[in-house]
């Protein structure tokens, strides 16, 4: 995991102390990756925000002091898998779009493709994760997760190639604070 520089030598202990200070570095590095994640399993931007959000705050509130950074994106992405299971949706099943919810136009126009291509499509294109990052959190081989994407790409729908980049970024939990202040809020950290 690369940890930003501002984050002083104390702080970067990983999870060690438990430091607020850390862990919220650690959302604002992959809030994106995990609800990309959940929403390409289930299809529900809201409720794959909501889900992401009590992954975060179980992962800092239940979980023991951890002192490895792959041990940590290992437990995040368990916590984050989990929340998944609790669905009506798996890893295999067609995701439930609800037409209310903001990211069903673009969760439909991806129904076209084989689940495992969709959430890779999801996690790249919709929420911009690098392959890096998804190989390194789904614990796939760097070059599963680019056969998969190439693989995508192909079915991509035309609709979808034309949607601005605006459209697509505004389900980025990372376009304003309000994803890291409900984390936050959700494992009890002070400000």
């Amino acid at each position: 995991m690369n940890v930003p520089a501002d984050i002083s030598e104390h702080e970067r202990g990983p999870f060690r102390s438990r430091e607020p200070a850390y862990f919220i570095q650690l959302v604002n590095l992959f809030q994106d990756l995990v609800v990309g994640y959940i929403f390409g399993r289930i299809g529900r931007i809201n409720e794959a925000r909501k889900m992401a959000i009590l992954a975060f705050a179980d992962l800092y509130n239940h979980v023991a002091p951890i002192n490895d950074d792959d041990e940590l994106m290992l437990t995040l992405f368990q916590y984050t898998k989990t929340c998944c299971e609790g669905t009506k949706t798996g890893h295999g099943s067609q995701p439930d779009y609800k037409a209310e919810d903001q990211g069903a136009d673009i969760a439909n126009m991806l129904q076209v493709m084989a689940p495992y291509e969709r959430l890779i499509a999801i996690m790249a294109y919709v929420f911009g994760s690098t392959r890096a990052d998804i190989a390194r959190f789904t614990h796939l081989p760097l070059s599963a997760v680019q056969r998969r994407l190439d693989a995508a790409h192909q079915k991509l729908p035309a609709a979808f190639v034309e949607l601005s980049v605006s459209d697509i970024q505004q389900l980025r939990p990372s376009q304003n604070e309000r994803f890291v202040n409900e984390v936050r809020n959700a494992a009890r950290l002070s400000s």
